[in-house]
């Protein structure tokens, strides 16, 4: 059986997470990483559904769309939430849909013009200190239930983002999130990757 391939640009933005939830899965992987979507062969060119990265093939899908891919491989391993039941899936979905939204924000400051000190003193506070205070209220440690979950995951690649692009002065009050941060980060599973991988721009 062939292992899964990962299609993405040269950095982490969209594609990180995947990458991420496939480390700590222990899937063996293809990681492409391209600078600009032509160079992709002609026969991958030809079969994304929208023409664009990120893209995903294993052995029963051919799947774009980061949040799409996410969700597929959170669900493959059980990881939705908590104890995987309805409600607890659902809430872990909420939260890891304000991944995209504050990394969005990220991109557009670093490399669209849009403005530092807002991002400073506007989108962090507003969304990284709402997952503060959801993340102490469910005790601290996860955002749903008792145990790691996709909800977790994802927020820790947004403050990961945060931390490696500077903003570390703007993140120091959010005790949990950095506690979190460093207790995810000292997994065995990804510790290699995350110590070893590109460096990234994006």
């Amino acid at each position: 059986m062939s292992q899964p391939t990962f299609y993405y640009f040269d950095g982490r933005g969209k594609g990180e997470l995947i990458r991420l939830l496939l480390t700590y899965f222990e899937v063996k992987f293809t990681d492409i990483r391209i600078n600009d979507i032509n160079e992709l062969p002609q026969n991958i060119l030809d079969q994304l559904p929208f023409g664009q990265v990120p893209y995903y093939i294993d052995e029963k899908i051919q799947l774009s769309q980061s949040l799409a891919i996410q969700l597929y491989l959170a669900n493959k391993f059980n990881f939705t939430g908590g104890d995987n039941n309805e409600e607890q899936k659902a809430i872990s979905n909420s939260i890891v849909n304000v991944a995209p939204d504050v990394l969005d924000h990220l991109y557009k400051t670093l490399n669209l013009g849009a403005s530092v000190d807002d991002f400073k003193n506007k989108i962090i506070p507003k969304f990284v200190g709402r997952l503060e205070t959801l993340l102490t209220k469910n005790g601290g440690k996860f955002f749903v239930g008792t145990q790691l979950s996709y909800a977790d995951l994802a927020i820790f690649n947004v403050v990961d983002n945060l931390l490696y692009f500077g903003f570390n002065d703007q993140l120091s009050t959010y005790t949990n999130l950095l506690s979190q941060h460093k207790s995810i980060s000292s997994l065995p599973q990804l510790v290699s990757y995350l110590e070893n991988r590109p460096k990234a721009t994006f």
